[in-house]
């Protein structure tokens, strides 16, 4: 019996149990007192990656089951055949053309946590405060990019406490 029997898609569901198996054998690492600060920070990290992808996959499931492609779509306004009526320089100009409604369907192979969670927010399947939940998730999973960081991100037991929190709430969420 794994931990994500409710999940209808079964290739989901397994890939679920494999990364909760991956976080139960990983959290001792970042406990145990033979490693110094910055490796069960790394331990850590990758815990909050790999929960975050959990709490992404409920999420996107959630999507999956209770939205349909009406919620999918959204509209905007978009000029057609545009002509060059003036230049004023490089970087403008003048146009003439028409607006057309034009929907775009979300692809949901090309969304991501940041877009699923507005989603859901956006069509009430999640609340204000979980909407900001996830969203902190998000960002401590980006923060993984180090590129733009002045120092190295430390990940904290709080940090992991804090994910293992929000993947909670939002498995009850996706079981109810």
């Amino acid at each position: 019996m794994g931990h994500f029997d409710f999940v209808g898609n079964l290739t989901l569901r397994n890939n679920l149990d494999v990364a909760f198996d991956h976080i139960l054998t990983l959290i001792p690492f970042s406990e145990s007192k033979s490693y110094g600060k910055l490796e069960k920070s790394s331990f850590r990290k990758t815990i909050i990656i790999y929960t975050a992808s959990i709490i992404e996959a409920l999420l996107f499931n959630q999507v999956h089951e209770k939205c349909s492609e009406d919620d999918l779509t959204s509209y905007k306004w978009e000029v057609e055949n545009p002509k060059e009526l003036y230049k004023i320089d490089d970087k403008h100009k003048i146009v003439g053309g028409y607006y057309v409604f034009k929907p775009t369907v979300l692809q949901l192979d090309k969304i991501n946590l940041g877009i699923i969670n507005k989603l859901l927010y956006e069509k009430k399947l999640i609340d204000e405060d979980m909407f900001e939940k996830i969203d902190k998730v998000r960002i401590l999973r980006n923060d993984q990019h180090f590129g733009t960081h002045q120092v190295i991100k430390e990940y904290a037991k709080t940090d992991l406490e804090f994910v293992f929190s929000v993947a909670k709430d939002v498995k009850k969420l996706v079981q109810s």
